[in-house]
């Protein structure tokens, strides 16, 4: 990735203020509308300059995704200008995409462009040395993506889960070539299957303890 794409990445991470407020009310309303003008002002000045990047990262973080497919639905731009960028706002939402799901299909899904620009040189190369078909887990059935790492689906699934009340962690198969991304960003590989791409073939279920996480019973096959 290049110098001035590691920036945007930095400059996404920003709450891009545009200094303190003071405490008094009637300041922080005025300073509040004045910041609202300028950051509404430097996003249209974005648009206008096709800076792609700058327009989304402008947005407040609950709506980059909503920025991005917004460009992603505009023909006259180039979709590998958009891909890298994809595979940012998607590493920062990932905690939450199932409630963009529906936005995140039609970004992800459509073939257009070259889709492998939304990862790093050491994300392709993973996803390139898996084999045609591999083990994978989700948390849910509603899960977005999958991961290849059972102890960080135990992890991910357990943050569902209660001591009375576990919860359900599926495994399945997952065929490489209806892959359509994988990261490797905040210590979670991550693949993104295309639509039933994933064959379940059993499930866990994950119980929490006082001072651990455990799965309830051993591995059973559908």
């Amino acid at each position: 990735m290049s110098s001035s794409v590691d920036y945007r990445i930095k400059k996404a991470t920003s709450d891009y203020e545009d200094g303190k407020l003071a405490t008094h009310p009637i300041i922080v309303i005025r300073s509040l509308k004045t910041n609202y003008r300028k950051r509404m002002q430097s996003i249209m000045d974005a648009r206008h300059q096709a800076d792609w990047w700058e327009y989304v990262l402008l947005h407040d973080e609950e709506h980059r995704s909503m920025a991005l497919h917004e460009l992603t639905r505009d023909e006259r731009i180039s979709m590998n200008e958009l891909w890298p960028l994809a595979g940012v706002i998607y590493c920062m939402e990932t905690e939450k995409i199932y409630d963009d799901d529906h936005q995140w299909s039609e970004i992800w899904f459509p073939d257009r462009g070259d889709r492998t620009l939304a990862m790093t040189k050491e994300e392709r190369a993973y996803l390139e040395s898996k084999p045609n078909e591999f083990d994978v887990w989700q948390s849910d059935i509603l899960e977005f993506s999958c991961t290849d790492d059972h102890g960080r689906a135990v992890q991910r699934t357990s943050m569902s889960s209660s001591i009375r009340s576990p919860s359900r962690m599926l495994c399945g198969r997952l065929e490489k070539s209806r892959t359509a991304a994988f990261f490797n960003r905040k210590g979670y590989r991550e693949f993104v299957p295309f639509p039933d791409a994933v064959r379940i073939i059993g499930e866990e279920l994950i119980h929490v303890k006082f001072d651990s996480v455990v799965p309830v019973e051993d591995f059973e096959p559908y």
